[in-house]
């Protein structure tokens, strides 16, 4: 029988103890997920529908690793980790602050994933390893995006970053699937570890495209120098953010950096010669008009 040990990093206020066997036999099982005393946050798991639902207000907590005695990873120590088969759609009501660290790594079967407006980060390693989840959309409240946050979902290929995101820490996006990174023009911080990961898994990709505001454009060339170095097809794709809010990329004008990939470009703008020399800060621009 492994020796199983629980390596913590911090106390919360939440209890960290596995579900009790009274859940087994419940197809509605509440958790509480509070970080702290001020906290009031309450997981729900609907057994029927598969669904597990935060609500409640403030942050939730963080959860652990727990490692055998070679320091293999074998669970967390959520409490509705011991029902990770039965959840398939995860769901984090307005009033949340913060998404726990390692809340939900390795619940495998997680395909949906609502995200409510107001959440503010999302924490270390909190979708680590979900193998089901092939598309999110981050709420426009998120600023800050945890290390490791995403890393080994190798099937998320479709991801829509809050356009009030300013930090993206190291591998948060390491493992995927995606090839076209948007970075929304608020980003002002990224790791150069950001989709740093295996590189027998990296030499399988065919390209990663990371398009980024000009202002960090060196840190965007830093983060892929790695793959670069073992002669992996990637490249930065700089945009320019204009003093009117909207950006500039390839001869047209954009609402925000995250229309760029839809082509949802501003079609009923007309620009004269002298409006785009004045935002782009470009003499002799030639006019773009949309109509």
């Amino acid at each position: 029988m492994i020796k199983k040990w629980i390596l913590i990093t911090m106390l919360t206020f939440a209890s960290v103890a596995h579900a009790s066997n009274e859940c087994d036999n419940q197809n509605t099982c509440t958790f509480n997920c509070a970080k702290t005393s001020k906290d009031n946050c309450t997981a729900t798991l609907d057994k029927t529908s598969k669904t597990l639902t935060i609500s409640g207000s403030g942050q939730m907590a963080d959860y652990n690793n727990i490692l055998d005695d070679n320091n293999n990873f074998i669970a967390t120590d959520a409490p509705w980790y011991d029902y990770k088969d039965s959840i398939k759609t995860l769901k984090v009501d307005k009033g949340i602050t913060t998404v726990g660290a390692r809340a939900f790594k390795n619940i495998q079967k997680i395909a949906n994933v609502d995200l409510a407006d107001g959440l503010l980060k999302i924490g270390d390693g909190a979708f680590n390893t979900i193998l089901a989840l092939k598309t999110i959309t981050i709420p426009d409240s998120v600023t800050t995006i945890g290390t490791g946050t995403f890393a080994d979902c190798r099937n998320l290929k479709d991801v829509t970053l809050s356009e009030n995101l300013a930090t993206i820490e190291y591998m948060a996006f390491a493992n995927t699937g995606i090839t076209d990174l948007l970075l929304p023009e608020s980003v002002t911080s990224i790791s150069e570890g950001i989709v740093r990961g295996s590189i027998d898994y990296w030499q399988k990709a065919q390209i990663l495209n990371l398009y980024c505001n000009e202002a960090i454009s060196s840190q965007c060339e830093a983060a892929l120098q790695w793959r670069k170095d073992k002669g992996a097809n990637v490249q930065v794709i700089p945009y320019q953010k204009a003093s009117n809010g909207q950006v500039f990329y390839n001869n047209k004008w954009y609402n925000s950096a995250n229309d760029i990939l839809s082509g949802e470009y501003a079609k009923k703008r007309i620009y004269t010669v002298d409006e785009a020399n004045k935002i782009t800060g470009k003499k002799n621009s030639v006019a773009i008009k949309y109509k």
